[in-house]
């Protein structure tokens, strides 16, 4: 019989997403908590408290955690000492994930290679891309009627990062960072697209919709 290492219950309701960086893992709930957690023990070792909604996302920035909401913020923490740094709310509806290209990635197209570059998606129908360390949204793409429900964070082929999201209305959407315009777009569903990850040796990617149907998708 299995078991587990640990079986700890910190949050109180739906546990959205989690991040790992060394010794320590981030996670965010329905409760509107993020919580840094030690992996050797599953003991909280801090706690980070401000969003108002849910928290539907969060990642490693170094030493710093940012974590996104449902109350369309997004919230940078300084790691150390559980403290609020910063809080941008640029997106108008709720911002359903969060990706992370942190600042070591060879990114040949990227202006400002010494900053991390993160992407977040939002019921306001956008894609964003940020500098969080800076406080900064460089630029974003407004899509027309779908919302982005999900995505899946890449390197291209050319070095420059991008995005790949799940929209409500069944496609799939490449959008590019450095012009934050569409570099691939399929239909591949009648519903929605709830999960895409990116494969790991071709133009491809795994996707899963809300009927239940998994797909893998090519160029």
């Amino acid at each position: 019989k299995k078991s587990s290492i640990w079986y700890v219950e910190h949050h109180a309701d739906v546990v959205y997403d989690l991040d790992v960086q060394a010794e320590l893992l981030v996670t965010v709930s329905h409760d509107q908590h993020c919580h840094l957690v030690d992996l050797k023990n599953g003991m909280v070792q801090g706690t980070f408290q401000g969003h108002s909604r849910p928290v539907m996302g969060a990642r490693f920035m170094n030493d710093v955690v940012v974590s996104v909401s449902g109350d369309s913020s997004m919230r940078i923490w300084d790691a150390a000492n559980q403290r609020q740094t910063r809080m941008l709310d640029n997106h108008r509806a709720r911002i359903n994930s969060i990706a992370m290209w942190p600042s070591s990635s060879e990114a040949n197209q990227q202006t400002t290679k010494s900053l991390a570059v993160c992407c977040t998606i939002s019921d306001d129908k956008t894609v964003r891309f940020w500098q969080p360390s800076i406080g900064r949204m460089v630029r974003f793409y407004q899509m027309k009627s779908a919302v982005p429900l999900c995505m899946a964070q890449a390197v291209n082929r050319t070095g420059g990062f991008e995005v790949t999201v799940g929209t409500s209305d069944g496609r799939i959407i490449t959008v590019d960072y450095k012009t934050a315009k569409v570099q691939f777009e399929k239909q591949v569903s009648k519903v929605g697209i709830e999960v895409i990850a990116k494969h790991p040796h071709k133009e491809a990617w795994m996707t899963g919709d809300s009927a239940g149907v998994l797909r893998l998708v090519s160029e």
